[in-house]
């Protein structure tokens, strides 16, 4: 017999950030290969998967900015370290933008400040910034 849990939006995007967070910092939690947040958005009735949305327009905002729109913004790992890109100060300034514009879609008193996109030293922190910012705003 299934059993249900019922939580409020807010709280389950609080729960999914929490582990997203502890993925990138311990590189585990994992059922079957799957990460532990993304196997909770799977089998959850979230209607939107607005996670999922974030995490996929996060990565092509940094991939376009690159140059790299034809890359699958799947491919890119949230492990993966920013600096290896290489972004100018321009750049920088070009994706804390396109951050923001993502977080207001969904919470229109959203802020992502420049001092915290540049503490991001990998693409995993980048979304975590934009659902904190979602969050919190």
């Amino acid at each position: 017999m299934k059993k249900y849990i019922k939580i409020s939006k807010n709280d389950f995007i609080k729960i999914i950030s929490h582990l997203k967070k502890l993925e990138i910092k311990e590189n585990g939690f994992q059922i079957s290969r799957i990460p532990l947040s993304d196997h909770l958005l799977n089998i959850s009735d979230y209607e939107s998967n607005e996670i999922e949305n974030v995490d996929f327009e996060v990565k092509a905002a940094i991939l376009m900015e690159k140059g790299l729109e034809n890359v699958d913004p799947n491919k890119l790992k949230n492990d993966y370290e920013m600096a290896k890109f290489g972004f100018s100060d321009l750049q920088d300034l070009d994706l804390r933008f396109e951050f923001e514009l993502i977080a207001k879609k969904r919470n229109k008193n959203s802020n992502v400040l420049l001092e915290e996109y540049r503490k991001c030293k990998l693409v995993g922190n980048c979304i975590l910034l934009v659902l904190n910012s979602i969050k919190n705003g």
